[in-house]
């Protein structure tokens, strides 16, 4: 099947977000989807199964086709006959832009590009390849499980997608994808991942799927699981675990640990307990130092952090408070610790199986004693099948399943009981089973996406290992970049090959001992940086002494210039403002020496109208003389005694009151000249500086 197929399928078939639909109503969107692939080009009913079978891999008989298309849904569709007689069927237009709008509404080829953009990465077309990719590949993973969990088809293989063809680079754009916020592109992967059981249904016998024949099933629970439930494998993992588990228990499915899950869990806090009181009782880790190196979220880091918060952190105490959260996780999800349904182990019979298993295991797994106690598990899965039904060969008959994150017992699982309905579950694939049939919300569509993150880091040291180096380096120094420091030289640049010592204690011994060592040499040579830049300093300080003195001197001088500079402008002042006082007084005998002037302008123009009886009274009798000339002598005569008499009055009063009068006019002249000799003293003291 071609990926833009596979896209459109689950684009138009979800689209109502209807899931739970008959089998009629799924031909008949497989049906209009023929169209859009064929721009609604008008085709024969042959044409029609000839695609779907060529194309989409699905089967589906012309009487199947006729039946919706003749019978129930003619209105949606143009039927004619050609000229041959050949009945032919497009989709009417109404329908096809119906059909054409929820491909381009929720086809994922569109948020894949509105996440390229949004999330500008720079390389779009590596971008679009990698997620597409992807994307495929979940559809046939899930596929070829759930062909083998539903239909028993035993001849397929890649159950999972394979983690390791993806570098780093396309694992962050692959994340960043499945986490970028978009309710719409979260339903639009489940929509492929359902398409994945969608086929499996119809192509297969198990169309009798349905959320009744569901309730029925008792899931026994992993260790694994209880991890992320509690929270151990960090706070992403245990909501979108919860999520799950919350679902399974809305169903009304049994939620179980086993006798030999529940030892597991218990014998493995003990032993990290153990390892976390024998190595880091004393010292301080900070999480972020162990967070680097590590895998993922551990126990480890859930120690580490629980302690930061803690004023008493005695292990007992970290020990109750699993405890607590344990039973809280199975009082909140009614889970039921199942003690009474147990193996005989007396039985050689079943010794063998167990053993036959968990050696088998080994080719999957890393030799383990985690492996006995899922033989285990499997082993008294399959009794209970056995003891319950015969019929455990097809998947709504069998009621016992055991939910597990690991794939690799899954893939054992497949390959060597193969000839049943599978015994291990991944959550993904079973919330994906549950989400078809009961309501879903924009929160279990964003919890099932959280399922495909990919893993970007990967640990380049054992947990317990790295938990022990890191021991070893904080029982010497609580500084975080000193731990950062020797967590580098130890881990990356493997410092003293301590980190390929297999013995525990000696590792731990080996890091205190290295930690300890470096750390005195540093002090030593510190120490002897100290020594040398005590001398250093006594050697500054006798120079700033002398400094200080030759500092002393100077501003004892300059301070004397200052008070010269000072006593000299004093002088300079006094000086300019006794040349001001004389100007201004010069200025002003000026003014009142044109007094008298005024004074004699005034007696000239009386004599001139009055007084013509007196015979000394030249004035009157010039003028009467020119009364006795031509006209235009009397007006030249007139008018120069009149503009002359005026016009110099005028002059001569303004410069009296401006000069003896007004005050305004007396200080803009005096503040002119401060001004003026200011100037000049300066230029006189810049040339003696000069000179």
């Amino acid at each position: 099947m071609e990926t833009s197929n596979i896209f459109r399928l689950a684009a138009v078939l979800y689209a109502d977000n209807n899931y739970n639909v008959k089998r009629e109503s799924i031909i008949k969107k497989i049906i209009d989807t023929v169209f859009l692939n064929n721009c609604n080009n008008k085709c024969t009913i042959y044409e029609i199964s000839d695609f779907c079978a060529k194309e989409y891999g699905i089967n589906i008989a012309e009487s199947e086709i006729a039946d919706i298309i003749f019978s129930k849904y003619e209105k949606h569709y143009n039927i004619s006959r050609d000229n041959t007689g050949q009945i032919r069927i497009n989709l009417t237009i109404e329908r096809f832009n119906n059909v054409l709008d929820k491909d381009k509404n929720n086809n994922i080829s569109n948020f894949i590009e509105k996440f390229i953009k949004d999330a500008n990465i720079e390389d779009t077309e590596f971008g679009r390849k990698t997620i597409l990719k992807f994307i495929y590949e979940l559809f046939t993973s899930n596929l070829n499980s759930f062909k083998f969990i539903l239909n028993g088809n035993k001849d397929i293989s890649d159950f999972s997608i394979d983690y390791k063809e993806y570098d780093l680079e396309e694992k962050k754009i692959i994340n960043q994808f499945l986490n970028y916020k978009d309710a719409k592109k979260n339903k639009a992967i489940f929509d492929i991942a359902n398409y994945a059981l969608e086929y499996c249904l119809v192509t297969g016998n198990n169309n009798a799927l349905y959320i009744e024949g569901l309730k029925n099933k008792k899931l026994y629970l992993d260790t694994n699981i209880i991890y992320r439930a509690l929270g151990i494998n960090g706070a992403e993992r245990k909501e979108r675990t919860r999520s799950f588990l919350k679902k399974c228990y809305e169903v009304g499915q049994e939620l179980r640990i086993s006798k030999y899950t529940d030892i597991e869990f218990q014998e493995s806090i003990d032993f990290y307990i153990k390892q976390i009181s024998k190595y880091s009782i004393n010292g301080k880790v900070h999480p972020s130092v162990y967070e680097h190196y590590a895998g993922g979220y551990d126990i480890y880091l859930y120690y580490y952090e629980w302690k930061s918060r803690q004023i008493n952190n005695n292990l007992e105490l970290f020990r109750a408070h699993i405890k607590s959260q344990y039973e809280q996780f199975k009082k909140e999800f009614n889970v039921f610790i199942d003690y009474k349904s147990q193996l005989d182990e007396n039985n050689p019979k079943m010794r063998e199986i167990i053993n036959q298993y968990s050696e088998s295991m080994e080719k999957y797994k890393l030799k383990s004693v985690n492996n006995i106690y899922d033989a285990k598990n499997i082993a008294l899965i399959r009794e209970k099948r056995i003891k319950k039904s015969k019929n455990f060969y097809k998947f709504l008959d069998t009621p016992y399943y055991f939910i597990s994150t690991d794939q690799k017992l899954r893939d054992w699982n497949y390959e060597n009981l193969s000839e049943e309905v599978p015994i291990i579950i991944l959550p993904s694939q079973w919330f994906n089973i549950l989400l078809r049939y009961v309501s879903r919300t924009n929160d279990d569509f964003r919890s099932f996406v959280s399922f495909l993150n990919m893993k970007q880091n990967y640990p380049t040291i054992d947990s317990d290992k790295l938990h022990i180096i890191l021991s070893g380096i904080g029982e010497i120094t609580e500084i975080i970049e000193q731990q950062e420091y020797f967590a580098k030289v130890l881990i990356e640049d493997k410092i003293n090959d301590i980190i390929l010592e297999e013995n525990d204690d000696i590792v731990y011994e080996k890091t205190k001992e290295y930690v300890k060592s470096t750390l005195d040499k540093e002090l030593e040579r510190v120490v002897k940086e100290l020594e040398n830049t005590k001398q250093e300093l006594s050697s500054a300080c006798e120079q700033i002494k002398k400094l200080d003195d030759i500092t002393n001197e100077n501003n004892k001088y300059n301070n004397k210039i200052i008070e010269l500079t000072k006593e000299n402008q004093k002088i300079i002042n006094t000086i300019i403002n006794k040349e001001v006082e004389e100007d201004i007084r010069i200025w002003k005998i000026k003014a009142i020496t044109l007094i008298p002037v005024q004074i004699i302008i005034i007696l000239i123009g009386i004599f001139e109208f009055f007084f013509s009886d007196w015979k000394f009274n030249f004035i009157y009798k010039f003028f009467s003389w020119i009364d006795t000339q031509k006209d235009w002598i009397k007006n030249i005569v007139y008018g120069i005694n009149y503009a002359f008499l005026i016009g110099l009055s005028w002059l001569i009063i303004c410069t009296i009151y401006k000069r003896l009068i007004s005050r305004k006019h007396v200080e803009s002249y005096k503040n002119e000249l401060i001004k003026e000799y200011t100037e000049k003293w300066a230029k006189i003291r810049k040339i003696d500086i000069n000179f």
